[in-house]
């Protein structure tokens, strides 16, 4: 082979081995990317569990139903009491043959009487109405005198004897209960008659003062 030849050959080389660097310089190999990180003992960072990256996860929140119930409007009729709301009532009272003398001022129970109610009144004590030893006498009164006696009345109603014991069923006459003495004289009275007022089936839950 002749020198000529030889050159020619040479020059065919470099320039092969030139064009392949230049065309290697062009598109470079692909980069490896490092591994990750394993977690360390305390626990991973968010998106990561042990060296892997994760997508969260989204949970959709629940909408609460719309209620189309239609509400209940409140009757506008007026409830009648329950009949086992009624009772018995006991109250106690003093009058005094001197303040709640008739000729002065009854004394006022606070009770208002209804019609229906079972009326019972009991009464015990003294009063007197006059100095003499033998001017006293007990809730029926005097048997010398008409008076002297223990009454009562419903608010404007005709005085009626109570005496030591008194019942009766409220028809008409209703309205507020009042006791006295039964005396027209009240200077020289004392002592004093206690009251025990008790109304069956009644709405009335306490007594007044």
């Amino acid at each position: 082979m002749s020198t000529n030849t030889k050159d020619e050959i040479m020059r065919w080389v470099l320039a092969f081995v030139l064009i392949s660097l230049l065309l290697a310089g062009c598109n470079p190999p692909p980069v490896t990317q490092p591994p990750l990180t394993p977690c360390p003992w305390w626990g991973c960072g968010p998106g990561q569990i042990f060296g892997q990256t994760t997508t969260p996860t989204l949970i959709p929140t629940a909408i609460p139903p719309t209620s189309t119930s239609t509400p209940t409007l409140p009757s506008t009729s007026t409830p009648m009491p329950p009949t086992d709301e009624r009772g018995i009532l006991t109250c106690t009272y003093r009058v005094s043959a001197y303040e709640n003398s008739t000729a002065r001022q009854y004394l006022d129970t606070g009770l208002d009487i209804k019609q229906g109610e079972n009326l019972i009144m009991e009464a015990t004590g003294t009063a007197c109405f006059g100095p003499e030893s033998g001017h006293c006498n007990g809730p029926n009164g005097h048997p010398d005198f008409d008076d002297t006696d223990l009454v009562g009345k419903i608010d404007g109603s005709e005085m009626f004897h109570i005496g030591s014991s008194f019942q009766k069923t409220v028809s008409n006459e209703v309205g507020r209960l009042y006791l006295g003495f039964n005396d027209t004289d009240y200077e020289n009275n004392s002592g004093f008659f206690d009251v025990t007022v008790t109304i069956e089936n009644t709405l009335t839950k306490t007594c007044s003062p």
